[in-house]
């Protein structure tokens, strides 16, 4: 008798340490690593973007085979909620719980009213097929912005820079921009767009955009992200492992790595952390706790990680493999 309540108390320990909970879409465990956790499901896919529209709720989608993620438990759990044909998208956009923007190539504009479940095509008819819509910014659910990168694979490369006044339904040409744009952001009350070598200005307003910085000597090359704190300032990141922070009188580079530099986010006070792939040296995340100023290698411990994004009091990041981490914002000193 007792050798079996032995028993019966080693096997309900053994069970109390699975912490695995099934679901129709994934399957989920966790782990923590410095206070980040990971959550563990059946997504093998790389997730490119997420969107938190708190610290409850998130989406992300896939690279290529066009599946889209929820959770609604603060990232414990992911469910897909929807399949699209396979599609490269590049972001996302949530006004709120009902109304989101996705946008992609080639040539691919979707918009949802019931969050997430059905999504409507607006393409768009005055462009080429082939083209690629990088940058979108909506202001609220009336107005937004998109880019329109075209000649991809053309020396002669552009961006067609289109607003909407009626919640998408008519999308108007404001610019052509030379180059690609690959973000679009509003600071300050501007419309700002980041691409290949630049930072533009007012780059909604056709008599009077302006480059805030250049690249001339093309060591940046690609500015793929940009972010603003609550003290306004404005730091971006480029592709070749480069900072490009702004400074009084006009901007300066950094480079704090060979790998590449995906995006940043302004996490509170003068904390920041920049991600992205390990490619040529150790190191995927990187911080500074100086608005910017200096940067460290956080962590390697995951693989290449594509987006970091901020909640109320939640970071969320995902990546190659279907990474995803999460971190509170109140565990940062």
């Amino acid at each position: 008798m007792r050798f079996l309540v032995s028993l019966l108390i080693i096997t309900l320990a053994a069970s109390s340490c699975k912490t695995e909970t099934k679901g129709s879409n994934t399957e989920n465990t966790e782990e923590t690593n410095e206070d980040w956790i990971l959550t563990k499901t059946i997504i093998k896919e790389g997730l490119h973007d997420i969107e938190a529209l708190n610290d409850s709720t998130a989406f992300a989608y896939s690279y290529g085979t066009g599946n889209l993620y929820k959770t609604e438990d603060g990232g414990e759990h992911w469910k897909r909620i929807h399949q699209f044909d396979s599609i490269f998208f590049e972001q996302i956009q949530f006004l709120n719980d009902s109304v989101g923007w996705i946008c992609g190539s080639p040539n691919k504009l979707y918009k949802t009213e019931n969050g997430g479940k059905d999504w409507i095509d607006y393409t768009l008819k005055q462009e080429p097929v082939d083209i690629l819509i990088y940058g979108m910014h909506f202001k609220d659910t009336l107005h937004g912005y998109i880019a329109a990168i075209n000649g991809f694979d053309s020396k002669k490369r552009f961006s067609n820079i289109y607003t909407t006044k009626d919640a998408g339904k008519n999308w108007t040409l404001v610019n052509t921009i030379p180059g690609f744009i690959y973000d679009l952001e509003e600071i300050n009350g501007s419309l700002h767009g980041s691409g290949d070598f630049m930072i533009i200005k007012d780059i909604d307003q056709k008599e009077h955009w302006k480059y805030s910085f250049l690249d001339t000597l093309e060591n940046v090359r690609r500015i793929g992200d940009l972010q603003v704190n609550n003290q306004g300032r404005i730091i971006a990141t480029g592709f070749r492992g480069h900072i490009v922070k702004q400074v009084y009188g006009g901007w300066k580079t950094q480079r704090i790595t060979k790998n590449w530099l995906r995006n940043l986010t302004w996490v509170k006070d003068s904390t920041w952390i920049a991600v992205g792939d390990a490619l040529r040296a150790s190191g995927n995340m990187y911080i500074s706790k100086d608005n910017g100023e200096h940067w460290e290698m956080y962590h390697n411990y995951y693989t290449d990680i594509h987006r970091i994004v901020k909640s109320d009091n939640k970071l969320w990041a995902v990546g190659k493999q279907g990474l995803i981490i999460t971190k509170e914002i109140s565990s940062f000193e």
